[in-house]
């Protein structure tokens, strides 16, 4: 695995979709990469929408909102990538980035 990519979730449920669509569209020029979302207890349904829409990403839900540098630091020790890109869920991935 080249990249992991952290989006940490906390109500932000249709940015995080777009971030994740986005880098899906995105060219990576043939990179491997994982994508890990970490939900700091939003309640908005993430889950089950990443479970039909994206099965390949990887989710870990918190019990509770622990803040955005811990929740950060979950997805980082869930990473498996060589590198590791953390990215807000307002973030968009544009082909060859």
């Amino acid at each position: 695995m080249d990249i992991s990519i952290i989006i940490l979730n906390y109500k932000s449920r249709g940015l995080t979709l777009n971030c994740i669509k986005s880098i899906k569209e995105a060219d990576f020029n043939n990179l491997k990469y994982e994508i890990i979302v970490i939900d700091n207890n939003s309640n908005d349904s993430i889950r089950e929408i990443l479970s039909w829409q994206y099965q390949d990403v990887k989710f870990i839900q918190n019990k509770k909102n622990i803040g955005m540098g811990a929740g950060n630091n979950v997805g980082i020790k869930a990473a498996i990538g060589k590198y590791i890109v953390i990215m807000n869920p307002d973030t968009i991935a544009f082909t060859d980035t």
